[in-house]
């Protein structure tokens, strides 16, 4: 066993979601959402460089060098890991993203049955949003491996790197590396078309032509899934007419909402006493309310609607939720509401 190695299993047991590996420092674990120092060793800027290239296959190496960062998959034991190297002024770091032994289920990752639902969808559009280490990539697993399990067909992946491993059960999966498989997310989509595919999962939403290539796709019959760095749903949208440039955003908004089956935007936020975190979430059904209000350019109404149609809801209410079961206490609460003014008055 390497050290890398051992020093994964150690994160593993202790249940964090990153290993963090710098020269001239102990490595630290990221556990519930806090950084912890594991006080083992300090790494030589010359024996981490050793270490990490002894881990790296040749690739890797020559695109370290010319890049100066390097992200690929890595599976050890039973972990599935997303690894991100990369130089900074004391030598290289190495990050890794620890994906446990296996797809979580959905009730303990609480995400609401109004999502679970559109898995039954044939068409369309789903944009999972949140920050990075949200959980948005582990509820799109938990989405995928439910059609998987309970409905079938052909699905296809494009991610970078591939993260959650699946195992065919009614469906079967396809899972694509962009930048090894395939050269882009919209490369990789436009060959989707051709490759009889039910499902398609694009694991970042960055650009105006990934999102193009994800409505055509769905125009042609897809149900086609994303996730993007937003927080919030209403801003999830706004981001991605953004993308496109000014004179095409009106076009673009309707084509947009023709096609939009949900948008799910979430937050995991440390529970008191730091041992675990919990998922809140904002639920966008694209009911032909909300698919107009996109179209018109009128997404700020959109908030409204949530907080009133069935199969919808809003982020803030499930921090207030957790608030009053006692689970948050009132600094977390205004630390990640999205409406601070209007829960600060509820709050005791």
């Amino acid at each position: 066993m390497t050290n890398i190695e051992r020093l994964l299993q150690k994160a593993a047991e202790q249940g964090a979601s990153d290993l963090h590996i710098t020269a001239k420092n102990p490595p630290w674990i990221r556990r519930n959402g806090r950084l912890i120092c594991l006080e083992e060793e300090v790494f030589s800027a010359e024996g981490e460089e050793e270490l990490l290239y002894a881990f790296l296959d040749e690739r890797q190496r020559a695109k370290l060098v010319e890049a100066g960062k390097v992200e690929f998959g890595f599976s050890f034991s039973e972990t599935r890991c997303r690894v991100q190297v990369f130089q900074q002024i004391q030598g290289y770091t190495a990050v890794f993203r620890l994906f446990g032994d296996g797809i979580p289920e959905a009730e303990d990752l609480s995400i609401p049955q109004s999502v679970l639902e559109v898995c039954k969808k044939k068409q369309g559009l789903v944009i999972l949003s949140g920050a990075s280490g949200s959980g948005r990539t582990t509820t799109l697993s938990v989405l995928i491996e439910q059609i998987n399990r309970e409905i079938g067909g052909h699905i296809l992946t494009l991610e970078s790197p591939v993260e959650y491993q699946y195992i065919n059960k009614k469906g079967i999966i396809h899972q694509r590396e962009v930048g090894v498989d395939t050269e882009s997310y919209s490369k990789g989509l436009t060959d989707a078309l051709r490759e009889d595919a039910d499902v398609i999962a694009v694991g970042a939403i960055s650009d105006a032509e990934t999102i193009c290539a994800m409505m055509k796709a769905s125009e042609m019959g897809h149900l086609v899934f994303g996730v993007m760095d937003a927080v919030g749903a209403v801003e999830t949208v706004e981001q991605i007419i953004e993308l496109f440039l000014p004179e095409q955003r009106q076009v673009m908004r309707c084509r947009f909402a023709d096609m939009l089956c949900m948008v799910v935007s979430q937050q995991l936020i440390p529970t008191l006493g730091g041992e675990r975190r919990q998922s809140v979430f904002d639920v966008m059904y694209a009911n032909e309310t909300v698919k107009n209000l996109i179209c018109e350019g009128k997404t700020a109404f959109i908030g409204s609607v949530m907080q009133t149609e069935s199969g919808m809801q809003k982020m803030d209410r499930g921090i207030f939720e957790l608030y009053v079961q006692g689970k948050i206490d009132r600094q977390q609460a205004l630390q990640y509401v999205r409406d601070s003014s209007l829960l600060e008055k509820k709050l005791i």
